[in-house]
């Protein structure tokens, strides 16, 4: 048999060529296996973050709620002690949990908190000097009484 020969104009394989190497070089520049794990990963991290913030504003939430019943008793126990007294002054402030005009972050508020109890620990301190300092003036006018009445 002899050989054929045909004849094939160049110009359209050097394109067929030229669309197969684009190919290649653009299937270099797309997302391998590996970037796709590491996406979805960071996307597993994000909801895990979502669901740690949600928590935490839950017990942020829940501590403003205790310390608002905390104040509440404070002012009972300060109403009592103040009864107790004879009506001596202990300075209160008027309003301990102040509404934020604006949102606070989750560690402002947090600060904001512990601010907050150092004022309250502080007052019943205070509370708890005038109460040691009543305590002290009527065992001492009960031992003076007793001395004179031994001595009358």
């Amino acid at each position: 048999m002899a050989d054929e020969y045909e004849l094939v104009p160049v110009s359209p394989l050097e394109k067929l060529r030229r669309e197969i190497e684009e190919l290649k070089k653009a299937k270099e520049g797309l997302p391998t296996t590996e970037m796709v794990d590491s996406i979805k990963d960071l996307a597993d991290y994000v909801n895990k973050l979502v669901l740690v913030d949600t928590e935490l504003h839950s017990r942020i939430t829940d501590l403003m709620i205790k310390i608002t019943d905390l104040t509440k008793e404070v002012k009972v126990v300060s109403d009592l002690l103040r009864k107790a007294l004879g009506g001596a002054p202990i300075q209160t402030s008027k309003k301990v949990i102040e509404t934020p005009e604006k949102p606070l972050s989750p560690l402002e508020e947090i600060e904001k908190l512990r601010e907050e109890n150092e004022k309250l620990t502080q007052q019943l301190s205070e509370i708890e000097k005038i109460y040691r300092e009543r305590e002290i003036k009527n065992k001492l006018k009960n031992a003076l009484e007793k001395y004179k009445e031994v001595n009358i």
